[in-house]
């Protein structure tokens, strides 16, 4: 894991969010994927709860942030219509005092109005410590 994240092995693949009633894509999923250099591209659910059992999970969150923030740019001069990227954020990552930091200046580089960002936040993340995560919040 430690060569993918120095090797710059991940990739960041959008889905796209639609309005079911007129079909109006509005906004894109960012999805980590692994460019494998034996096995390919790999899905998150092949590396994903590694990176979480360790502190590598920070290094990759903040990388796919940054990613993030900056194709929200992309988005926005090519394609109006997307309003929104969605990062998905572990439960380790919430806690992480440099994630509200790495954000900023993520998209204070990139000139990104912080409307058009959007992060996914699972509910354990937010039971596991209601007053930590209030406070987080706010």
């Amino acid at each position: 894991m430690h060569d993918a994240i120095r090797d710059d092995q991940f990739v960041l693949h959008y889905q796209p969010q639609y309005v079911v009633e007129s079909g109006e894509l509005v906004g894109v999923e960012a999805l980590v994927r692994w460019d494998h250099p034996q096995l390919g591209l790999l899905g998150s659910g092949a590396f994903v709860p590694v990176l979480e059992e360790s502190t590598l999970i920070f290094d990759a969150g903040h990388w796919i942030m940054r990613e993030a923030v900056q194709a929200a740019g992309r988005f926005a001069a090519t394609m109006p219509s997307v309003k929104s990227v969605a990062i998905n954020v572990s439960p380790k990552q919430f806690r992480d005092p440099r994630l509200v930091s790495v954000l900023r200046q993520a998209i204070k580089r990139w000139y990104i109005d912080p409307r058009r960002i959007v992060l996914e936040i699972t509910e354990s993340a937010l039971i596991e410590n209601v007053d930590d995560s209030q406070y987080i919040l706010t």
